[in-house]
Order: C-alpha cells, then sequence, then structure tokens
C-alpha cells in the first residue's frame, strides 16, 4: 500500500517525515488537530505502521517515538471528539453487563443502511458501500486481536474463539478476509490492500481508527470488547440483508458468501461475545463494566454516523467517496439503476471494468427473475409460528428479551400469551405489538398450571401448521428453527435438546441432569415443535399437572403420535438466576412422581449411601459416584454434545443425583401429607399423568379416538 495523498497539514508533514530514514521530529502543537478529514488519516497512517504497513516506509517508524508522540496528540483530540458525540453510559454491576449490552443496541436508533442496500441501491452505490467497507474488512478482526494477550480465563477463551472464526479456523479461503476479497472482485472492484484508501472519507476511517485506538491501549480493553460485542451483536440481520440486495442485483453464491456466512456466525458470536467474553471480564473486573458499555457505544455511534454520510450523499445525488470509482458495474439488462428514492439517476453508469458482478451482454444468459424477498421490502409470511407462554413478576430482563423476539420475529411468526400483572403486560404490549401477536390467556381455559394456558391459547391463535413451543428462557437459532421445521413434516412433536449459556456453577450443576438423561435415552426440553393440525385432534393436554412437558410428550403417545427426539438439536436456554435456581428443587424433584421407578431409584440412593457410610465401606460410595459421572459423560459424548457440554459438567453429577435424592424424600413428604407443592397460589397433586390412563381418555366415550 503506497502512503495517501495528504488531507491538510498533518498529513502532509506526516508523508513528508515517513518518506525519510528515521529520524526525531517535533509534533504539531497540543491545539492542533485537523479538520476531520486530516485528523482521521494521520491515525490511520500512524495506525497502519503496526499493521501492514506502506510501501516505501522504513519498518522502524512502527515504535519510533517520534510517531508514537505525534500519535498520542492525536488520539487525544479523537478521544474527546468521541466524549463529546459518546455520552457514557451508567456502569452497571458486572452479571448485568450481557444485558445492558443488548438494552444498548436494542435503544439504537440509526438510518437503517443495509434496508436500502438489499431493496433500492444499484451496482454503483453497493461497489461504493464494499469499498467504504474495505478499508477494515481486509484486515477483518485484526485490531479485536490486540485484545487476546491483554486477557485471562474465560473472557480470553471467547474472544480466541470468535477471532478464530473471522480467520477461517486455519484455512486460508474460509478466512473472512479473504471472502471479502472474493465479492471485492466479483464487483469489479481492485481487491488489494489499501486501494481505495485515498477515496476513503474520514467519517469512514474513523471506524476503523477506534479499533485500534482501544485494541492499541490496554486501558481501553475492556472498550474494546465491548465495541467488538456491539460489532457482533448488530451484525447477522444487516449482513442478511447485504446479500439479499446483492442477489437482487445479479451477484451470485460466490459474491454473496461473505455476508452470507456473517448471518449464521455472528449469530453465534454475539451470545459469545455478550455473555461468555463481555460477562466473564466484567465478573474479572467490576471496575471496568462502564467501558464495556463505552465502547459498545462508541461503536454504534460511529456506525450511525457512517451510515447517515453514505445515505445524506447518495440522497443528494452525489458519490458518497472523496473520489468517485473510476469505473462502475452495470446494472442487469433491463433493470435501470435507482436513487434512494427510487427514481432512475440522472447520469448513466460508465462502462463496466474487465471483471465485473455480471458477465458481459454477449455471455450473459437471460437473466432470472429475482427472488421476492430480496425484491421488495415486504418480508412473506413465516413459515412456522413461536408461541411463549409468559408470566413475569419483573421486567430485568426485558431488554434481552425483546430484542431476541425482534430478530426472531424475521423468521417466524410470534404469539406471547402474556399472563404478567396489568402495568408490566402492558408495557411488554407496547414494546412487542410491532413484531408479535400480543394477547392475555383466554379466559375460558381454566387449568392451574399458567404454562399450559399460555400454551393452549397461543395454539388457538397459531396460523401456521408448524408450531414451536418455547419457555421464555429459551434462545433458537435460526438453523434450528428450520430444521424443527423440516423434522415436522415427518413428526407430530419435535424434542430439541436444550443447553444452558452462560454457565454458572448452578448451570452445570443442572446440566448433570440433562447429561444423565441423555445417557439413558432424551431429556426433557423447555421447548417443542408440533404439528397444529395434530395437536387441535388430540384437544391440547391436561394443564392441571405440575410437569407440563411430560404430559405433553405422553399425550402425543396416547393418541399415536409421531415423536423426534434429535439428540443434536442443540438450543440454547439461559441459566436462571441462583435464588431460582435453589427455589426449584423439590418442584423439580416431584415431577419423579410422575416416573415411579425414577422416583424409586431417588428414594434409595440416601439409605444406600448411609448403609454403605455406616459398614465402613467407602469404597461402595466412591464408585456409585465413578458410574453416576461415567453416565453423564456418556450422556454429553451422545450426537455431538462436547461442543455444548464442558468436560466438567459430568463432575456434577454425584453432587446432583445427592441433592435429588434429598429433594425426593422433601416432594414426597410434600405429596402425602400436604397433598402437592404449592404452585402460583394453588396446590398441584398430580406431577403427570401416566400414558396409559392418557390413552384410556382418548380411546374412551367422549375422547378423540372413541369408537362408533
Amino acid at each position: 500500500m503506497l502512503l495517501p495523498a495528504p488531507r491538510g497539514p498533518i498529513t502532509d508533514r506526516l508523508r513528508g517525515e515517513l518518506a525519510r530514514p528515521p529520524h526525531l521530529f517535533d509534533p504539531p502543537p497540543d491545539e492542533a488537530c485537523g479538520d476531520e478529514e486530516d485528523l482521521h488519516l494521520a491515525l490511520f497512517v500512524c495506525y497502519e505502521l503496526h499493521y501492514q504497513g506502506f510501501d516505501g516506509v522504513d519498518d522502524r517508524w512502527e515504535w519510533h517515538p517520534s510517531v508514537l508522540a505525534l500519535r498520542e496528540r492525536l488520539e487525544r483530540c479523537f478521544e474527546a471528539e468521541l466524549a463529546r458525540l459518546v455520552p457514557r453510559p451508567p456502569a452497571p454491576a458486572p452479571e448485568e453487563v450481557p444485558r445492558a449490552l443488548a438494552a444498548l443496541v436494542a435503544a439504537d436508533q440509526g438510518p437503517s443502511l443495509s434496508a436500502y442496500l438489499r431493496t433500492r441501491a444499484d451496482l454503483g452505490r453497493f461497489a461504493e458501500f464494499v469499498v467504504h467497507r474495505s478499508v477494515y474488512q481486509l484486515k477483518e478482526a485484526d485490531p479485536h486481536t490486540w485484545g487476546i494477550p491483554r486477557l485471562l480465563g474465560r473472557s480470553k477463551a471467547a474472544l480466541v474463539e470468535i477471532q478464530a472464526d473471522e480467520y477461517g479456523g486455519g484455512v486460508p479461503e474460509r478466512m473472512h478476509a479473504e471472502m471479502f476479497r472474493a465479492t471485492m472482485r466479483a464487483l469489479g472492484l481492485d481487491d488489494s490492500y489499501g486501494a481505495y484508501l485515498d477515496s476513503i472519507p474520514g467519517a469512514t476511517l474513523a471506524v476503523s481508527n477506534v479499533m485500534s485506538l482501544f485494541g492499541l491501549h490496554r486501558r481501553h480493553r475492556g472498550a474494546l470488547l465491548g465495541h467488538l460485542a456491539a460489532f457482533e451483536m448488530t451484525s447477522s440481520t444487516p449482513n442478511r440483508r447485504y446479500s439479499q440486495g446483492l442477489r437482487r442485483l445479479g451477484g451470485d453464491a460466490a459474491a454473496r458468501r461473505y455476508f452470507e456466512e456473517h448471518v449464521q456466525a455472528d449469530a453465534v458470536h454475539e451470545q459469545i461475545a455478550a455473555h461468555d467474553m463481555c460477562g466473564a471480564f466484567a465478573a474479572e473486573h467490576p471496575g471496568l463494566t462502564g467501558d464495556i458499555l463505552y465502547g459498545a457505544a462508541c461503536a454504534l455511534a460511529l456506525d450511525r454516523i457512517f451510515a447517515e454520510r453514505l445515505l445524506g450523499r447518495w440522497r443528494a445525488g452525489r458519490s458518497s467517496l472523496l473520489r468517485p470509482l473510476a469505473s462502475l458495474p452495470q446494472a442487469p439488462p433491463g433493470r435501470p439503476p435507482q436513487d434512494l428514492l427510487g427514481s432512475p439517476l440522472g447520469t448513466p453508469l460508465r462502462s463496466p471494468p474487465p471483471q465485473r458482478l455480471a458477465q458481459s451482454q454477449a455471455e450473459r444468459p437471460a437473466p432470472r427473475p429475482p427472488e421476492p424477498e430480496a425484491e421488495s421490502e415486504p418480508v412473506p409470511a413465516p413459515p412456522i409460528d413461536y408461541v411463549l407462554p409468559l408470566r413475569w413478576q419483573d421486567d430485568s430482563d426485558l431488554a434481552e428479551l425483546t430484542g431476541y423476539l425482534r430478530r426472531l420475529s424475521r423468521h417466524a411468526r410470534i404469539v406471547v400469551v402474556d399472563g404478567s400483572p396489568s402495568p408490566l403486560f402492558e408495557r411488554h404490549a407496547r414494546l412487542w405489538r410491532e413484531f408479535a401477536e400480543h394477547l392475555r390467556p383466554d379466559e375460558d381455559v381454566d387449568v392451574a398450571n399458567g404454562k399450559v394456558a399460555g400454551v393452549l391459547t397461543g395454539m388457538r391463535r397459531a396460523r401456521n401448521e408448524h408450531v414451536i413451543i418455547a419457555d421464555d428462557d429459551v434462545r433458537y437459532e435460526i438453523a434450528a428453527l428450520g430444521r424443527v421445521s423440516a423434522l415436522l413434516k415427518n413428526a407430530d412433536l419435535v424434542r430439541p435438546q436444550n443447553h444452558f449459556h452462560p454457565l454458572p456453577w448452578h448451570a452445570r450443576w443442572d446440566s448433570a441432569r440433562t447429561l444423565l438423561n441423555r445417557g439413558l435415552g432424551a431429556d426433557y426440553p423447555g421447548t417443542f415443535g408440533v404439528r397444529r393440525s395434530f395437536f387441535a385432534r388430540m384437544g391440547g393436554y391436561d394443564g392441571d399437572v405440575l410437569f407440563e412437558n411430560l404430559e405433553l410428550i405422553r399425550t402425543v403417545r396416547a393418541h399415536g403420535g409421531r415423536e423426534a427426539c434429535p439428540l443434536d438439536l442443540y438450543v440454547r436456554r439461559l441459566p436462571p438466576g441462583t435464588r431460582r435456581f435453589w427455589s426449584q428443587r423439590v418442584r423439580q424433584a416431584y415431577d419423579d412422581l410422575a416416573q415411579p421407578a425414577r422416583m424409586a431409584v431417588f428414594l434409595a440412593v440416601l439409605p444406600a449411601v448411609g448403609a454403605a457410610l455406616w459398614r465402613r465401606r467407602p469404597a461402595l460410595v466412591a464408585a456409585g459416584a465413578a458410574a453416576v459421572a461415567g453416565l453423564a459423560e456418556i450422556g454429553r459424548r451422545r450426537a455431538g454434545g462436547r461442543r455444548v457440554f464442558p468436560a466438567t459438567t459430568p463432575l456434577f453429577a454425584p453432587v446432583w443425583v445427592l441433592e435429588r435424592a434429598t429433594c425426593s424424600w422433601a416432594a414426597l413428604t410434600a405429596r402425602v401429607l400436604f397433598g402437592g407443592v404449592p404452585y402460583a397460589g394453588r396446590r398441584l397433586r398430580v406431577a403427570a399423568h401416566s400414558t396409559r390412563r392418557l390413552r384410556r381418555r382418548a380411546t374412551g366415550p367422549g375422547g378423540p379416538h372413541a369408537s362408533p
């Protein structure tokens, strides 16, 4: 890369100094920040000495004291501008950092550059956008990699996990920077590093510079992680739109590969970044939670300015680059380029470069009609419904759930059946009415279990044949939604596999139960896929039980339904708080009353352990603990479980068995002495009905399968 042309006195001076062998020179006066173009180009040049450098510039300039002194002056100017533009968010408690990040992202109201590129941009403007992005994308992930040696433990491991994906897992052609090069080549652009630096305005350079500012200073390590989290949390949907826009303009799969890769990858990365990386870092450095939020706020603010500048220039009919592209890709035949308002541009596009998105006119096949989703803004009706029964007493997780539902609504029709108290219900209605059907449980659904009331009401409102029922702590990814829908083509009930993420100690403890269930067969998730027509034929399921998930499974079986239990269909679940975890111990043990053999085993554990210790045979206890841990390890290894269940999780299995054995006696006492366990102001006696009894109901008089 060549040194760029100067844009003011600072870059003019810097260019002259760097063209010579390393020597001492005086920095500009403290008050000399230059204008936006001069400041950010000078900073970019100083930072680039730490990356690929410049042709003809001595590498010894990288750490030369005169360059560092100049950079320090420029950084002070940049940081002062950031402080003016970006109010510092309040510092949250360490455990609140993931939710605070989600709330910050949800509250961002910047213009949608991706929506314009998806539906209205011509090839010339799409190419300009790609040129802007190339200043960072051709060194994608490098600035955030500065953070790795500054971290320890979980936060470091999480950052390495994200960066490994960015670098293609060691496969050069899968590196995201290399994929972006392919997109540039498909658009007929020069994919060499820094080829368009002289065309990139200061507002775009600032987006790149802030990453280097945070990455090269240890004091900004919290801001660096917050920046990356915001970057990942706002990436998936825009990249899907970029891909759709490029497809509309004739781009093939190779041209769109970069954007489509980020749709899936960043949906995963946003969870790792918010919880494993920032959440762990906040726990390790509670005094830096404010820095995490500030870094995220800076990322959002600079991206917002970037989008406003591009759309403003295009709205005025001007190029968004300092130097318009010498040649532009041609629009597909029969489709004129469109301006921001949808009218043809006044200036025709020039002849295309040798490499371009579409083939030459002579060799171009007849164009395909564009796919409807990419061509117009309205999204077709989703093929699956998502029913969420909800009953909250506080809104501490509202921002996070709202962000999740908003993202999910692009892929599924959302039905929220909300039994929360009136003030909370009304707040939810205001937030969710744009993307979800939000209603109270139907009054005629009179059952003791509030979740079942929500499910029965939601299934009445479902429109699609395929429906997902999910607790409020379940978090689906797009691929999992699609797989559930595919499985429902041949099954009436789909049981995915939940896993906790993040994994505090009590989530690992409770995950041991999951692994033991997997070792013996299948687990009982907090989400199901069901066929609406089959659910209607069986008349729903009994809501006067405690273990409603088992009741649904057994009801489907009793009615002859087909069940799919894909152990490798992993769906994330948020862990409960510690207080809620402890409050559920006896209630979950009560569920085992619906499985008498299982209950008998747990009731026998404490007497057996006591007898072994009384006879001074601790080896028997140790052998039993090892057997339990071994069974849990079998469950962890089944169907690729090692990628979601850490290796330490089976070690919690013996402890979980002792806890369940103790709580089983408490549950039995509650059944015998008190007639059940308390639930929402009532006592529920029945955990779940047996399949045999449910089958008799189905085939008996008045049942849906009664003999004529």
